[in-house]
């Protein structure tokens, strides 16, 4: 099957649509992540005499879509270029573009502020109104700040660092900002099945990693009422290893710090068993979605999350990875 790559760049008011560009393709990668990587677009064409020399500009807004000819082209993403190259020999440009939505300058822009007695639901639906984008918030409840401040920093390191702390996802996609605990990810049905005499995989990695699991989590927090330290410490009984994750972040309460240990645990010990899959290309697969994988090994087989998906079409043709981990 041929694959089709459709573009439709947006410049201004002018919207103008090139149906395949697969005639002058050398490579097209389209990158979405959950974790704290934003989505993004790169390609390079083949450049003949400068056949393309205006046809892309930084700012322009480009659709993304893929499929093969005479089937179904999926959207992909909409991008806003901020990156041209132009090389030789031989002839090429090579065109680079992140997700419209986190180019705002709303989240992009460095600030410093204070959230006073807020919760972090709060924090992220005003930071996603602010930007004109819909929260989506799950698994966060509960999670209070009597004092936070975002200092010297834009509000997409923010999110990051927060989705850090307490192991969530954080996703600005099609003008929704996702903002939820993977533990609540993790719990959602599997909406596809791999299997290892599956046609559409090529090839295919399991990692199992001994060394990168804990048994327990610890954490310091300050008392004011006793004026003195306390050590907690939260501790994963399904795993057999013998180490201690010790945590340095700064907490407010008891509460705090036992969603921040628990969520670390839960952070590292995740990624004990990854996968990654390499199929024929299939826009059907999302980040953020969980899979069931079947059919491999006993130890492997389960239900992955899966955390970052690669689109790439070249003149070999059209795969799709699957990076993965286990819930």
């Amino acid at each position: 099957m041929k694959p089709v790559v459709w573009v439709t760049r947006k410049r201004g008011e002018k919207t103008v649509s090139y149906y395949d560009l697969h005639e002058y393709l050398i490579i097209l990668r389209v990158v979405e992540s959950i974790s704290d990587e934003a989505g993004e677009v790169e390609f390079n064409l083949y450049n003949p005499s400068a056949k393309f020399a205006d046809l892309f500009q930084k700012g322009d807004e480009i659709e993304v879509r893929l499929g093969y000819e005479g089937q179904n082209i999926t959207k992909v993403g909409t991008y806003v270029v901020d990156d041209l190259i132009w090389s030789f020999p031989p002839d090429t440009l090579t065109v680079s573009g992140l997700v419209v939505d986190v180019v705002k300058q709303q989240v992009r822009t460095i600030k410093s502020r204070v959230w006073e007695n807020a919760t972090l639901a709060q924090i992220v639906q005003q930071i996603a109104a602010e930007a004109s984008l819909r929260a989506v918030t799950t698994g966060i409840e509960g999670i209070k700040f009597k004092h936070i401040e975002q200092r010297e920093m834009n509000d997409l390191n923010f999110l990051y660092n927060l989705a850090s702390s307490y192991d969530c996802r954080m996703q600005i996609k099609g003008g929704y900002l996702y903002f939820e605990s993977r533990d609540q990810l993790a719990q959602r049905p599997a909406v596809a099945t791999l299997t290892r005499d599956d046609e559409r995989l090529s090839a295919y990695k399991f990692r199992w990693k001994a060394f990168a699991t804990y048994k327990s989590a610890k954490i310091k927090y300050f008392d004011p009422e006793k004026k003195r330290y306390f050590e907690l410490e939260e501790v994963d009984p399904s795993t057999d290893s013998e180490q201690v994750l010790v945590l340095t972040q700064e907490v407010e309460s008891i509460e705090q710090a036992q969603r921040i240990a628990k969520a670390q645990l839960r952070r590292h010990n995740r990624r004990e068993i990854t996968a990654d899959f390499t199929l024929f290309g299939d826009t059907s697969f999302e980040a953020g979605m969980n899979i069931a994988i079947k059919g491999f090994h006993p130890l492997l087989d389960g239900v992955y999350t899966v955390t970052k998906v690669v689109h790439q079409v070249s003149r070999q043709g059209f795969i799709t990875s699957l990076g993965c981990e286990r819930r």
